[in-house]
């Protein structure tokens, strides 16, 4: 959907103020033309219980995920039977059992296969996630499926959001209303170094006494979005010292693939690391086609950087992303 789309049903929706047009600028200022909704518009505009939330992230989830998966299997040449095991990296929704065990009933995998869902990383999982896939697709000798799947809209509360108990509009709310989007991506990963590319290094890192920088808090209604606007600032004062170590032993990436985690986190990255347009070139195009779909996202700009051609044999890419921790998520790869 159009980004101006959204702002004119925002703009619709908000009560008549002198301060209507600064708080939808926000749509404006986020450099996002378009974001994918996994319901149609009309469902966003009903009152919606966590049942009813829940119910749409299994439905839906699980449809992304298995066009997803049987894409990404197709494309690597590798049948179903033949994975040792599935990390499922989604925080924006709760099924139990969870999303890759209902896959494993829709497509023919050994039943023997491993699975490790991982819920809790938010916009971090899908560097963590294919870490993760790396080191168990070596601990079990074979190729490992990578999902990473992610409806933040879902968890959008239009009215809460533009009259919290009563009150006028809710910023936070309405930035992310303005930002986040739905979206699903897949890998295989082989422990060889074969393939598209190979895992050179990983890294992770927690901020100390950030827990309410990112995340949820567990409602009755819902999981309400915890979001700082601290992060930018945490981004320009300390990444680069995070990065550090990593950029010493491996030297500086051919590639930058950042997590697009908005406007502001893109300029703090680029300032904080020195980095030109031309660096953050991938992350800029995925925020603009697809906002911010937590997890998946960076996924999406490890493919713009592929099908650029700009990651050749040979040439590494860095996969950064910042999830709730607050914390860091590093992976260096090398294209084969």
């Amino acid at each position: 959907m159009p980004q101006s789309e959204l702002r004119r049903v925002a703009e619709a929706l908000l009560p008549d103020s002198p301060g209507k047009a600064g708080i939808l600028d926000v749509f404006d200022n986020a450099r996002i033309d378009s974001r994918a909704l996994a319901m149609p518009m009309e469902w966003y505009l009903e009152p919606h219980g966590f049942r009813d939330r829940t119910r749409a992230y299994v439905e839906t989830g699980m449809q992304l995920i298995e066009q997803a998966a049987a894409l990404a299997l197709e494309r690597a040449e590798v049948a179903p039977g033949q994975i040792r095991g599935i990390v499922m990296v989604s925080t924006t929704g709760m099924a139990t059992p969870s999303l890759e065990a209902r896959l494993m009933n829709r497509l023919p995998f050994a039943a023997a296969t491993v699975r490790l869902p991982v819920w809790g990383l938010g916009c971090a999982g899908g560097v963590a996630g294919l870490s993760r896939a790396f080191e168990l697709a070596t601990a079990q000798d074979g190729p490992v499926l990578l999902l990473s799947m992610e409806l933040c809209t879902l968890l959008f509360d239009v009215q809460r959001a533009l009259s919290p108990s009563g009150g006028g509009p809710d910023k936070k709310a309405l930035i992310a209303a303005s930002l986040f989007g739905d979206g699903c991506a897949a890998a295989v990963v082989a422990p060889a170094k074969a393939g598209l590319a190979h895992q050179v290094a990983s890294a992770s890192h927690l901020f100390p006494q950030t827990e309410r920088v990112m995340g949820w808090d567990v409602e009755d209604h819902n999981l309400d979005v915890v979001l700082s606007p601290r992060i930018p600032d945490i981004v320009r004062e300390q990444v680069a010292g995070v990065l550090a170590p990593l950029l010493a032993a491996h030297g500086t990436p051919d590639e930058w693939v950042l997590h697009p985690g908005g406007a502001k986190v893109v300029d703090a990255y680029r300032s904080a690391l020195g980095l030109s347009d031309h660096d953050v070139r991938h992350t800029e195009t995925v925020l603009r086609r697809h906002g911010n779909m937590s997890s998946p996202t960076v996924l999406f700009a490890l493919e713009e950087a592929f099908s650029s051609g700009s990651l050749g044999s040979g040439r590494t890419a860095l996969l950064a992303a910042l999830g709730p921790g607050f914390a860091s998520e590093l992976c260096l790869l090398r294209a084969a």
